[in-house]
């Protein structure tokens, strides 16, 4: 399969079910405001209605988060004690909808069954089980990550090179980047086959996903960048129309709260929307059940009586022997 059919196809199945774009949307936006609740509730009193909130309402942000940072009303340690929790939790919600969308995306179960709902209960465990290894690789990414940026550092510092270093940083972020594609490839399509097929070794399918990944460059890493850059492009533009944007008044505020959902919903699309391109690649391929326990099947040799043998060539026919004339 070409990477603009898997594109295609993979989005045509997105707008059939613009409901998961929407329970994708929530599924980011439900920490999002809990954790808002929560700085809202340690942050009010030193805030609400005060020099602080109206200079960040004029567009001194930075001015007002130095002073607040030095001021007693900063402490923000009940808030990140349990951050780390909260992190973990809001990963595992995040691998918990993405087995609904699997589910609802591979359209095995029609609509009336609740595919979504149903995803959740059948691969909710081995999605998280999959997330575990996945976590350990990204984490073994990093610390390799850290280990070539501190050479590129100490090989400048010898040689006195500043550009030496900067070389360095540009050819660890790019590596990087590209060993973390293989990485989600690998992620993604292997949470596809163990759902597909309901089997269970996710470490097993991860690898075996992971070096099919490797072996199809030129389809799945272009499928994977398409909806990253878009990702980046999205983030990198709301940025920008926040740094020249100041809210000033509640209808400026409301404003930008809407903007910034649309967004959300932006980055809610791409990402059902690799999952969609990438279930189409991996039907398109014939479905391989990359988790099963054991060894993958083979087919089975075919019984004697089902070898027909083959018909040889019939004798050439023998003239009847000429009648002698008396």
């Amino acid at each position: 399969m070409r990477f603009l059919t898997a594109l295609r196809l993979g989005l045509r199945r997105v707008h059939r079910r613009p409901g998961l774009i929407v329970i994708a949307w929530l599924a980011a936006l439900a920490p999002a405001l809990l954790l808002s609740g929560m700085l809202w509730s340690d942050l009010a009193a030193a805030m609400d209605d005060s020099p602080f909130a109206r200079e960040a309402l004029e567009g001194n942000r930075w001015g007002v988060w130095t002073d607040f940072k030095a001021s007693p009303a900063a402490d923000l340690a009940p808030l990140s004690d349990g951050l780390d929790l909260r992190f973990l939790l809001v990963v595992a919600l995040q691998a918990l909808v993405s087995a609904g969308i699997v589910e609802t995306l591979l359209g095995a179960a029609p609509r009336s069954a609740h595919p979504f709902l149903a995803g959740i209960g059948r691969h909710g465990w081995r999605f998280l089980r999959s997330l575990f290894w996945f976590g350990l690789s990204v984490a073994l990414l990093a610390i390799g990550t850290g280990a070539w940026f501190a050479g590129a550092l100490w090989l400048s510092q010898e040689a006195a090179d500043a550009g030496l270093h900067l070389w360095g940083l540009a050819i660890g972020i790019v590596l990087t980047a590209l060993v973390f594609a293989f990485l989600d490839l690998g992620y993604d399509l292997s949470r596809i086959a163990g759902a597909a097929h309901g089997d269970p070794r996710m470490l097993k399918g991860y690898l075996v996903a992971l070096g099919h990944a490797l072996r199809r460059p030129l389809v799945l890493l272009p499928l994977w960048l398409t909806f990253a850059l878009l990702g980046l492009a999205a983030h990198a533009g709301y940025l920008a129309l926040r740094a020249a944007w100041s809210p000033g008044s509640l209808g400026a505020v409301l404003l930008l709260l809407l903007v910034s959902q649309l967004f959300l919903l932006l980055h809610a699309w791409l990402r059902v929307g690799l999952w969609g391109s990438l279930i189409a690649y991996y039907q398109a391929i014939g479905e391989p059940r990359w988790c099963i326990r054991g060894r993958r099947p083979r087919p089975a040799p075919a019984a004697p009586s089902d070898v027909v043998e083959p018909i040889s060539a019939a004798p050439p026919a023998v003239p009847p022997p000429a009648q002698g004339v008396p």
